[in-house]
């Protein structure tokens, strides 16, 4: 399977809740961060994040409503972190780009394209999906998950596949 899992444990002096991490820009102006002042908690009722629609041909059951809000992100375009949420549905994914998810509120049934392996992932558990990775992710109810998401395609290839070339 595509997907690297780290169920490892966590104890509860390490484990920091959503609201307790701001994002900190750093002192060379390298790093662009979303405003801060919003990031009071990790609930549904969140209204800083933006409606990011899954494409209707990857929804398999359902009416899934996804939303996303980009937290921080590097110069170049190419590393970004973003919170993100869905609610009840089921969809085939396909990563384009290197994502790492930490779950942080609700679960997810993956499934593997390619393998057909499936695994659960809940608060706390980490995944790895490698760009090209084809995922089938049901939600049962909600899930809400931070993403660092690592491109490897050239900013100037990313212009050139928006604008339809």
């Amino acid at each position: 399977m595509n997907v690297v899992l780290d169920n490892g444990p966590v104890s509860n002096d390490n484990r920091r809740t959503y609201s307790e991490i701001k994002p900190v820009a750093a002192e060379s102006g390298t790093m662009r961060v979303a405003n801060a002042a919003n990031s009071e908690g990790a609930d549904v009722t969140r209204t800083d994040l933006m409606s990011c629609p899954i494409r209707p041909e990857w929804i398999l059951e359902g009416t899934p409503v996804a939303r996303a809000l980009k937290l921080a992100g590097a110069a170049d375009g190419n590393l970004n972190c973003s919170l993100w949420d869905c609610t009840k549905g089921k969809f085939r994914w396909h990563f384009r780009s290197d994502e790492i998810v930490h779950i942080l509120e609700g679960s997810v049934r993956v499934r593997d394209d390619e393998t057909g392996i499936e695994r659960v992932l809940g608060p706390g558990d980490v995944a790895m999906f490698p760009q090209g990775t084809t995922s089938v992710w049901e939600v049962e109810t909600y899930v809400k998950k931070l993403a660092i998401i690592r491109s490897t395609e050239s900013v100037a290839r990313q212009v050139l596949r928006v604008i339809g070339f």
